[in-house]
């Protein structure tokens, strides 16, 4: 597994990539296989397996993946290092929503698994679905001798032929997973039920048959149970008279009014050089009065 010699362990995107090649380590597939380089994690190299039934059947093919600083956030770039008539080598691909070619469609839930799954899927697409940038159309025949080439290509990088990173599966474990589960008994088979054991029998001897007359019940009077009268002779009785009574009229309770408050009204005395001057008036109206008449 990669180091991180010359990485930084705190980076966000370094225990990304660390987790994914531990996850990629501990769960293989048959169908591909891919880890970091020693000296650089961000490049890593995958070696991926031809469908059946393909013109690249029985081919094993090296892919170069180059993942950005920025990853997850960033699509990471693919480049076919083996020669196979689908796709240039050593050259960007271009695939919908999982390369940088189309960075606004990659999400960063995926990773490098979803990148080579995605790869695998797009390598036998037909058609104009084939038509992308680093795309070739070989003729079938070209295809399959590449394909038979392919497997003892080898890695710049590990020096490995394809066959050695990606070993064939041997038809003997497939066939040992088809029989153990073939030789295991259904579930849906049920076995038939024992028979059930017959009960064991008394020990106690038969009681001997009983000589005495046997026991006469006496038979219950039948008249107690009737009712002593008939339904129909039964009054109803009627209810008691009820006498009317008055309403009772409860006055609302008096209520008292404080007494209004009196304002005495008081006038001022008259101030006393008033009534000095009054009295001077009188008497000089009285000497006129006097003088007239003399």
């Amino acid at each position: 597994m990669a180091t991180l010699r010359a990485h930084n362990k705190k980076s966000s995107a370094v225990k990304r990539i660390m987790q994914e090649a531990k996850e990629l380590a501990e769960d293989p597939c048959t169908d591909y296989t891919a880890a970091p380089l020693e000296d650089d994690i961000f490049e890593w190299g995958a070696t991926i397996r031809g469908a059946p039934g393909t013109d690249f059947e029985g081919g094993l093919y090296r892919v170069r993946i180059l993942l950005p600083a920025e990853y997850p956030f960033k699509a990471p770039d693919l480049m076919i290092l083996t020669p196979n008539g689908r796709f240039e080598t050593n050259k960007k691909i271009c695939i919908d929503g999982l390369t940088s070619f189309h960075a606004g469609s990659w999400q960063p839930a995926w990773g490098v698994r979803t990148a080579i799954v995605g790869l695998m899927s797009f390598w036998q697409s037909k058609g104009e679905a084939m038509q992308a940038i680093g795309a070739l159309d070989y003729p079938t025949e070209e295809r399959k001798r590449l394909a038979k080439l392919s497997r003892s290509w080898k890695c710049p990088n590990s020096g490995l032929t394809n066959l050695e990173i990606l070993p064939d599966v041997p038809p003997s474990s497939v066939n040992a997973t088809a029989s153990s589960s073939s030789s295991q008994p259904s579930n849906d088979a049920i076995p038939p039920l024992a028979p059930e054991p017959a009960p064991p029998a008394s020990l106690e001897p038969p009681l001997p048959p009983s000589s005495a007359p046997p026991t006469v019940l006496p038979s219950a009077d039948i008249s107690l149970l009737s009712p002593p009268t008939s339904l129909t002779s039964i009054q109803p009785i009627p209810p008691p008279e009820v006498e009317p009574q008055e309403p009772i009229v409860v006055a609302p309770p008096a209520v008292e009014r404080p007494p209004l408050p009196t304002v005495a009204i008081s006038q001022p005395p008259a101030p006393l050089w008033f009534d000095a001057c009054f009295g001077v008036v009188l008497l000089a109206v009285g000497i006129l009065l006097a003088r007239r008449l003399v």
